[in-house]
Order: structure tokens, then C-alpha cells, then sequence
């Protein structure tokens, strides 16, 4: 009976039915609770569901049962580069290898690693001693072609690609590394309908996916534009110009402490007007052009839910922040007779959540996610605290001077957010 069960859910696990897998590996657990490739295996369902701590532990568990599994080692491995723990992932698969190192698939998994660490030599070298082992792994070709790409070596990673698809040509992922070498050389068309074949045989390739969605908002003129602007916000210049910003803006808050709130707060509303919007505004254009994507058919079905969700609310909060701060702009040079102090604050107030949570399907999973997303509680909260003391003062329940306490309290929020945003997501991003 244990038996069946445990195929049921090895079958769940071959046919990525991850869900409905981790009740059937319980169930297994439940008869054999010391069962090593059961917690593996469990693992992986609970990992791929992202539930990543949870995961490990039973990934470890069937490590702690059985040291000398390779299968429960190249499982940690995995899970640790999707952590971006690359040097532990590196030594997790290193151990497989030695428990069994005539197995190709391990060595593309060391290839994998390799590559994200920047290594590309290494791992073209990896890819090379897993097709030694067995010359028809695509995996191990498709990571030495991807290497190749990234060293800018394209006559030879078309080469192996060619020996990917001759290999595999019903493998979805040598299709979708067709449409990224494609991408490379900027050849939109040509990658567009690599990515479109991968999906055709494989349609939750998130990896085509995302291949695909980029060819798609790169057709769109404005975002071609806007995307220059939004790089260099997060280029390492901008990391400076966010330090340089971030003291100053400090220092005057730290003076303005001792000192009464200033009659004129024209010194804050300036730096104010400088920083926040070109930086809010580069933080929106990610999750705007997907929301335009979202209307188109096949667009639509590009996008995962939340992505759909977070761009529908960037998109919602930056146009309730543009009539504020359009207002606050016309009071400013005396086109409207209210104050323009309040309407910065309430416009500040709205935008807030924009760069996390535009940023949050872009950190790795695990702790980068749990920590974007106490950020955004922080930021939403803070804002809206901000927006009712903006909102009190322009109807006259509360003095405008309290807008000057609720924006050091919102600024002392979002510079950390914004800094901690760029140095989860810059890099990546950037790539």
C-alpha cells in the first residue's frame, strides 16, 4: 500500500503537480516517517510552492537520515541557488557529485551555479564534462550555450544551440535559449517566435515566458525610452547619488528637529521635488507596461496573478498621485490660492508603496521577499498616516506644520526602502 502511495506521488511530482504532491508525500511520510527520499522529495513540492524554509528543513531532515544521498543533496543545491546562496549551492552539488559523479544531470546543475556566479569558463567546462558522461544531456548543452552567450561568444553558442535542437528539437528549453541568444543580438522578431515555439510545447515555461513578455514591451515606443531612465536609476551612480541624497536629506531633517517647523518649507519642498518623483516615476514604468500588456490576448496570458495585481495597484496609486502633485506644482508658482505644501505631502504620501512593491516579483525568493515585504507594511503605513495629516491640514482640522512631522517620518521610511529596493533588485534587474 506504501508503495502505491509513493508512486502516486512520485507521479505528481513528475507532472509538476506540486500541490496536490505535498499531501501525497505526507501521506507517505505518514506510514515511513524516516523515509529520506520522501523528505526530499516533500521538499522540493513545499519549494516550488514557494514555501523555501519549509522546504529545506526536509530536505535536511532526509540528508540527516541518509548522508550519502545524492538525490536529497542536488535538491539542497537547488533550493540554495534559488536562495542566491551560490557558494553553499556550489558545495551542496559538489557532494552529490562525489556520492555519484558519473551523472550528467549534475554536473549542468554545477554549470547552473557556476554561471550565476559569474563563472562562465567554469561552467562551460562542467557543461563539457556532463556531455563526456553522456553527449545527448540538452541540459548540459543548453548551459554551455548560455555561457557562450553571456561571454558575448555567439558563432559558437549558435553552434551548440544548433546541437540542442538536433538533439531535442520538441525541448522547450532549447527553444527558449534559441529566443535569449536571439534576444542578445537584438533580434525581437526572430526571439519572439523562438519563445512563442518553446510555449507551444511547453506553456508554462515560465522561463519562455518572461523571454516572450520582454519582446513584447519592447514594442512599445515609450517604454523603449523610459526603460534608458529606469536603468540608470538603478546603476551604481544612482546607489551614489541615492548615499549623497540620503545625507543630506538627513542632515537638514536631524537641524529641523531642534529648530521649530519653518514658516517657508521651500528647503524641504525642493529636494523633495528633485529626488522622490524621477525615482517613483522609474519604479512605475516596469509594472505600467505590464498593465498595458495585460490588455493585450496574448499579453495576458505572459503575466502571473501577482504580477497582474501589484501592476494594477502601481498603476492605481501613481495616478492618484499625479492630480496632487500637478496641484501641489500649480500652487507652487501661484496658480492655485491653497497651499502647496499639504498637496506634496498627500502626493508623496500616495506614491510611497510604488518602489517595493513594483520591485517585489523581481528580489529572489526566501529572505529578499520577506524582507521587501515588511518594507511595504512599513511604507503603506507610514504613508497613510502622511496622507490623513496632509488631508486634515488642507480642511483645516489640523495646522500645516504637522504636515513638516508626518514627511520626516515618511522620509525616514522611504529613504531605507528605497536603498534596500536597489540593492535587492538592481543587479538583477540590470541584467
Amino acid at each position: 500500500m506504501n508503495a502505491q502511495k509513493l508512486r502516486r506521488a512520485e507521479l505528481l511530482l513528475e507532472n509538476g503537480q506540486y500541490e496536490l504532491g505535498i499531501q501525497a508525500f505526507r501521506d507517505v511520510l505518514a506510514d515511513s516517517p524516516d523515509n529520506s527520499y520522501a523528505h526530499a522529495s516533500l521538499g522540493w513540492c513545499l519549494t516550488k510552492c514557494d514555501r523555501l524554509d519549509e522546504g529545506e528543513s526536509h530536505v535536511l531532515q532526509a540528508i540527516r537520515l541518509e548522508p550519502d544521498s545524492d538525490y536529497a543533496h542536488q535538491l539542497h543545491a537547488k533550493i540554495l541557488s534559488i536562495q542566491a546562496k551560490l557558494l553553499e549551492a556550489e558545495a551542496a552539488v559538489l557532494r552529490a557529485i562525489a556520492i555519484d559523479p558519473n551523472f550528467a544531470h549534475y554536473r549542468c546543475l554545477h554549470a547552473n551555479i557556476l554561471r550565476k556566479q559569474k563563472k562562465y569558463e567554469a561552467a562551460i567546462a562542467a557543461a563539457e564534462v556532463g556531455l563526456g558522461l553522456f553527449p545527448e544531456d540538452v541540459g548540459c548543452v543548453l548551459e554551455k550555450m548560455l555561457a557562450q552567450v553571456d561571454l558575448d561568444d555567439f558563432p559558437a553558442a549558435n553552434e551548440t544551440i544548433r546541437i540542442a535542437l538536433r538533439l531535442a528539437p520538441e525541448n522547450s528549453n532549447a527553444h527558449a535559449a534559441l529566443g535569449y541568444a536571439l534576444l542578445r543580438q537584438e533580434d525581437l522578431p526572430g526571439a519572439a517566435s523562438a519563445f512563442r515555439e518553446s510555449l507551444r510545447l511547453a506553456p508554462h515555461n515560465q522561463w519562455a515566458q518572461y523571454g516572450l513578455r520582454w519582446c513584447r514591451i519592447q514594442r512599445f515606443p515609450w517604454y523603449r525610452w523610459a526603460n534608458g531612465f529606469r536603468l540608470n536609476t538603478i546603476s551604481s551612480f544612482a546607489a551614489l547619488m541615492y548615499g549623497i541624497f540620503t545625507i543630506i536629506i538627513l542632515v537638514g531633517v536631524s537641524l529641523y528637529l531642534y529648530l521649530p517647523p519653518p514658516t517657508s518649507p521651500i528647503l524641504i519642498e525642493l529636494p523633495l521635488l528633485l529626488f522622490f518623483p524621477p525615482i517613483l516615476a522609474s519604479c512605475a514604468i516596469e509594472p505600467t507596461a505590464l498593465w498595458v500588456l495585460s490588455f493585450d490576448r496574448e499579453g495576458k496570458q505572459l503575466l502571473l496573478p501577482l504580477q497582474k495585481q501589484i501592476a494594477d495597484v502601481v498603476v492605481l496609486l501613481t495616478s492618484l498621485a499625479i492630480v496632487p502633485l500637478a496641484a501641489g506644482t500649480a500652487a507652487l508658482f501661484g496658480k492655485l490660492t491653497m497651499d502647496a505644501w499639504p498637496l506634496f505631502m498627500l502626493a508623496l504620501a500616495v506614491a510611497a508603496p510604488i518602489p517595493p512593491l513594483a520591485k517585489y516579483c523581481d528580489c529572489a525568493y526566501g529572505l529578499p521577499r520577506q524582507v521587501m515585504r515588511y518594507f511595504i507594511g512599513a511604507v503603506a503605513s507610514t504613508g497613510l498616516f502622511a496622507a490623513l495629516v496632509a488631508i486634515g491640514s488642507m480642511i483645516g482640522w489640523l495646522d500645516v506644520s504637522w504636515n513638516y512631522y508626518a514627511c520626516t517620518a515618511l522620509v525616514a521610511v522611504m529613504l531605507p526602502t528605497l536603498l534596500t529596493t536597489l540593492y535587492l533588485t538592481g543587479y538583477r534587474l540590470t541584467e
